[in-house]
């Protein structure tokens, strides 16, 4: 029988990490890897381990001159090479899976599984909804490369090589599901991902991952114009993808926000261009048009069924 082993990145989950523990009981175990707690985060870990709970904890080595965490990356490839286990499932302090352990197990365990190395899982935040590399075989080739935001990869040569993409048929879509919350860390911390990522804008200034994800993390502040300063640098470098569709998207609803109405018309009709099947796009079009014409741009919106779409915003017609 293949195992299953859980394993997280934390650093001060105190008020998170019970139910997070909770939600993946019957994996067959949990490496989890601090990054500096200051917290009770650790006596949640002992109160657990005395549940019996089959838990690993170690501290994290590698942090900045001010003891921060600087790589994501670093930390959750630290975590992996101490996992055992046939397949990883990965879950962070404030997140809950919303299905049973027994049910990754069975699929991890069955013959239909061998083409694959990950497995998908439905990640819903807030509003937005994606889908996500949750379950991975524990491959000595794959890991976790980007400062923030990790994407998954693979390095035939080792963590110190050049990475591959992973072909779209390693990839299985689960129907499973995870929730992730609003930890109060995170407000402890509200800067953390944002400061992470402008560094290494610094060395890579047109990284165009780090700057999309900047764009989010302004918007998360509401701070339209500064969002559309990196959106513009964003717009040069890159390729015509499903988060180039959505990067149009959030202009558009920049320039809304702002009144400048045309503008985000034309913003949203380049997101549409370049993903047809994004719901809010035609949606924003809706709301934004004359009352005359509405009912057309609402016919594309029942058209519209997010596939491919990067985050699902609207996932019901």
């Amino acid at each position: 029988m293949k195992t299953l082993e859980a394993f997280m990145i934390i650093r001060n989950e105190e008020e998170m990490l019970g139910a997070a523990l909770d939600s993946i009981k019957g994996v067959d175990m949990v490496t989890i890897c601090d990054t500096g707690s200051s917290d009770g985060t650790f006596d949640i870990y002992k109160e657990y381990q005395e549940k019996s709970y089959n838990l690993k904890w170690f501290k994290y080595s590698r942090f900045d001159a001010e003891n921060h965490i600087k790589h994501f990356s670093h930390a959750r490839n630290e975590c992996k090479q101490h996992c055992t286990g046939d397949w990883l499932l990965y879950i962070d302090g404030d997140e809950v899976n919303e299905f049973e352990a027994e049910k990754v197990k069975n699929m991890i365990n069955s013959q239909w599984i061998k083409p694959y190395n990950v497995l998908l899982i439905d990640v819903q935040a807030d509003i937005d909804l994606t889908h996500q590399p949750r379950v991975i075989r524990n491959s000595p080739d794959l890991w976790y490369h980007g400062a923030a935001h990790n994407s998954l990869r693979r390095f035939p040569k080792g963590l110190e090589g050049k990475s591959e993409l992973l072909s779209t048929s390693e990839y299985y879509k689960t129907s499973l599901k995870l929730r992730a919350y609003n930890s109060p860390n995170h407000q402890r911390e509200p800067n953390r991902t944002l400061n992470i990522l402008l560094e290494e804008l610094k060395i890579d200034p047109y990284n165009d991952r780090y700057i999309y994800y900047v764009v989010r993390e302004w918007l998360n502040r509401r701070e339209p114009i500064k969002a559309l300063f990196y959106l513009n640098r964003y717009f040069k470098v890159a390729p015509p993808t499903n988060e180039l569709a959505d990067a149009y998207f959030l202009a558009a609803t920049c320039y809304a926000d702002m009144g400048e109405q045309m503008t985000a018309v034309e913003y949203a009709l380049k997101a549409v261009a370049v993903l047809p099947s994004l719901r809010v796009a035609w949606r924003l079009l809706e709301a934004l048009s004359h009352p005359q014409w509405k009912e057309y741009w609402h016919h594309m919106v029942l058209k519209a069924d997010n596939k491919n779409v990067l985050f699902i915003r609207d996932n019901n017609k």
